[in-house]
């Protein structure tokens, strides 16, 4: 699939896809996820689709006017490399989206955040980044090594 230069490829995940849609904002990529209570709304709205791809194992879904990739993959780890072999992901802007509700993070001084984040984590972690829509905080911590470790093992 052809992707304007210099832009980042979009998806939309359909509701069998919300682990793959963590993994995807994970890297850095803007993903709407489909619940299956919204499925047929969205379906619906095809301004929504417009310049991204939809992710799907629904192969009765046929629309030329909407970029579809029909996945057949159970397992996370296999999804995932298949996208990032089919799209030619890259890993440049890793963590840098809140893998909860797709917004971009942003990094937050220490201090001011001082009563949102845990106390072991304030005394141990300077670096921290606050996503502007659900306030979650997030830092680098062991989880962080342990998902750059897997994305490492995932992408060799």
């Amino acid at each position: 699939m052809e992707f304007e230069k210099g832009k980042l490829p979009e998806f939309i995940c359909d509701s069998m896809f919300g682990k793959l849609a963590k993994w995807l904002r994970m890297i850095g990529y803007f993903v709407i996820y489909i619940k299956g209570t919204e499925r047929k709304n969205f379906l619906n709205n095809i301004d929504l689709f417009r310049e991204k791809i939809f992710i799907t194992k629904d192969k009765k879904i046929k629309n030329e006017n909407i970029k579809i990739f029909y996945l057949d993959e159970i397992y996370v780890e296999k999804q995932f490399k298949i996208i990032v072999k089919e799209f030619s992901l890259n890993f440049n802007n890793a963590f840098t989206i809140c893998m909860e509700c797709n917004e971009m993070l942003l990094k937050k001084d220490k201090e001011s955040n001082k009563e949102k984040i845990p106390a072991f984590v304030y005394k141990n972690f300077d670096e921290f980044y606050e996503c502007k829509k659900c306030n979650r905080i997030y830092w680098k911590g062991s989880h962080f090594q342990a998902m750059q470790e897997k994305l490492k093992a995932i992408y060799l």
